[in-house]
């Protein structure tokens, strides 16, 4: 088990995956936000039928900060700002909720003064 997000590279994602089918282990990714106590319900109530059909869906974090502090998710390099710290979490439920998107475009920037990696992010999942 490994936390999110899965990788950095597609190369590495291949890598573990054929170590783990290699050694016979079941490799899988951890999201703590599966489990959150206003996504279950949603969950259960999509999946009853109960709220017909969804035409459209938004999900968000707030987390604005104008300080940059120094840690990984922070600080400039491979795998590190707001997308790959909380991006993971809300694509995880899209697709649980959702499936297979036909279509991902995300915009990233940074915002704050002194940003040295993204810590804006706006996905938009388009569905058929």
């Amino acid at each position: 088990m490994v936390d999110k997000p899965f990788t950095v590279t597609l190369s590495q994602a291949r890598e573990l995956d054929a170590l783990a089918k290699a050694k016979g282990l079941l490799l899988s990714v951890f999201h703590n936000r599966s489990w959150d106590s206003d996504f279950l319900p949603l969950k259960g109530l999509l999946a009853a039928g109960e709220l017909g059909e969804v035409r459209y869906f938004e999900s968000h974090f707030d987390r604005f900060r104008l300080e940059v502090r120094q840690r990984w998710r922070e600080m400039k390099g491979a795998g590190s700002g707001i997308w790959y710290d909380l991006g993971p979490h809300l694509l995880d439920q899209a697709l649980q909720l959702f499936g297979p998107p036909v279509a991902i475009n995300v915009d990233l920037a940074e915002m704050r003064p002194g940003a040295q990696t993204t810590d804006y992010f706006h996905a938009t999942l388009t569905y058929p």
